[in-house]
């Protein structure tokens, strides 16, 4: 979503799946989100689906904005994220640098 000739929002549509839905953050709170909401879920529509989903994190403050333009939950996933830390990647093997590790 463009305004004024910068980008306001983002999203992806994937078949019926919004992902990776937002707008920026000095433009949240002004009805952005609600129309660009609209406007990729009719445009799914239009490519003849009946159906429209949309993955959000529990917490997000936007899902008051999804349930208020209809979406509806459905299941409750939980996200497991590993962080890499440089300092702690294994140089070595495991078994150099504890001996009482065996295979």
């Amino acid at each position: 979503m463009l305004i004024d000739g910068e980008i306001a929002a983002v999203g992806i549509i994937d078949g019926v799946e919004l992902s990776h839905v937002s707008v920026r953050l000095d433009l949240q709170s002004r009805g952005y989100g609600r129309a660009f909401i609209s406007f990729l879920v009719n445009e799914i529509v239009r490519r003849g689906w009946e159906i429209v989903t949309l993955g959000v994190v529990k917490g997000n403050p936007a899902i008051k904005l999804y349930k208020s333009l209809g979406f509806k939950a459905k299941s409750l996933n939980h996200w497991v994220t590993k962080y890499y830390k440089p300092d702690t990647r294994l140089s070595r093997p495991p078994s150099d640098i504890y001996p009482q590790m065996t295979r």
